[in-house]
């Protein structure tokens, strides 16, 4: 019996000891009950005011107000080893038939969100061709983080594809 109690112990301290990490929830700034104005926004489109809201265990750490096309984007935290985090956002900017630019933008966690680095990962290079980045966002050797940027779609004009189709960017590595 003491046996059980002791396991039972350790478990309910190692359980407790675990935290949540933050998560990054995407939210329309216009909703029915709350409808804005274009004016309000700053966007092109009502449907483009959105906010990135940061939160652990349900209370909310820091947001940003943002556009981003048709309402469409993707958010991430990433922990880096130092136990510093970092909100990836990635959203669009322009309308029309293929000029949308989409942006990889970095913001490190404080009281507020601060954005460190705005990346453009796809963009038109033609009237019907695109250049894009995939991606991956992993630690690198100094315990901080690095996106690697991988060129993918590598059509159209010259003046708008990059000479380099692999990058490397080290997102505040020194501690």
């Amino acid at each position: 019996r003491q046996l059980t109690l002791a396991i039972f112990v350790a478990v309910a301290c190692a359980t407790s000891a675990v935290q949540a990490a933050p998560e990054a929830i995407l939210k329309p700034r216009s909703n029915k009950s709350q409808p804005l104005t274009l004016n309000q926004t700053g966007c092109d489109a009502v449907e483009d005011a959105m906010s990135v809201v940061v939160t652990d265990k349900g209370k909310e750490l820091a947001h940003e107000n943002f556009c981003s096309v048709d309402g469409r984007a993707k958010a991430k935290v990433v922990t880096d080893k130092h136990t510093r985090t970092y909100v990836f956002l990635e959203y669009g900017e322009n309308r029309g038939p293929n000029a949308t630019t989409t942006y990889l933008a970095a913001f490190q966690l404080a009281p507020e969100l601060i954005e460190i680095v705005r990346i453009p990962i796809s963009w038109p290079t033609g009237p019907t061709q695109r250049f894009t980045y995939k991606y991956n966002i992993e630690n690198d050797q100094s315990g901080g983080l690095q996106i690697s940027l991988h060129g993918t779609d590598m059509v159209g004009s010259d003046c708008c594809v990059p000479t380099e189709k692999t990058q490397t960017i080290e997102i505040d590595g020194a501690k």
